[in-house]
């Protein structure tokens, strides 16, 4: 068998896949065919949920959309009133651009329009 895993990086491959470190030493006293098999299904879950981020990405940009031609049919004169109506209904107060992107799960290529708001 090869091996390809990698003990330096497998708490950060863990934390990437599941959001937190791992808990026990399970993988450190595995051996290395053991070691390979958790590594592999490791990858094969990041692959999983980098295709389930980009999907939710690709939602989350057409809601956005759907949301600021909503706003302007309501009555907002153009684009800019209706991202700051958008993020004022967020009722988070002064926040910065990055943040408005976390909250409505936007890419960070947004960031421009919540400038100053």
């Amino acid at each position: 068998m090869v091996y390809t895993y990698d003990e330096n990086t497998y708490s950060d491959l863990h934390k990437d896949v599941y959001g937190v470190r791992p808990r026990s030493d399970h993988f450190y006293n595995a051996t290395p065919d053991q070691k390979q098999i958790i590594w592999d299904g490791l990858l094969e879950s990041l692959t999983f949920e980098m295709k389930e981020d980009a999907k939710r990405e690709v939602q989350a940009i057409d809601d956005f959309e759907k949301e600021i031609s909503r706003n302007m049919s309501l009555g907002a004169p153009d684009r800019k009133t209706a991202i700051r109506w958008i993020t004022q209904a967020l009722d988070v107060g002064e926040g910065d651009s990055g943040y408005f992107c976390y909250e409505l799960g936007l890419p960070y290529t947004y960031a421009p329009e919540f400038g100053g708001m």
